[in-house]
């Protein structure tokens, strides 16, 4: 049986500094870096999605050199990206 993914609708309250972040297959928690690209993409489109085969947002982020990237769908089943420089 096929998963089913949870889109966040735009505008959706993504605390930045939560008790319980969530939390990877792996046990690797979300970072605020990682909270506030989807917070970002969630402002900027009606409803996002984790890009396929991805069913969780925590496993949509990439690391190349200095750079965060954060990819997802949007309704029109269109993938997008987000950065953010990693240096600090």
């Amino acid at each position: 049986m096929k998963k089913h993914c949870t889109a966040v609708p735009r505008g959706a309250a993504v605390p930045l500094k939560q008790k319980s972040l969530p939390v990877s297959r792996k046990g690797k928690k979300m970072t605020e870096m990682e909270e506030n690209l989807l917070l970002r993409a969630s402002e900027m489109h009606a409803r996002i999605f984790p890009c396929p085969p991805r069913n969780d947002f925590e496993h949509c982020f990439t690391r190349e050199k200095n750079k965060l990237f954060f990819w997802f769908n949007t309704e029109d089943k269109s993938t997008h990206v987000l950065t953010a420089d990693l240096r600090t």
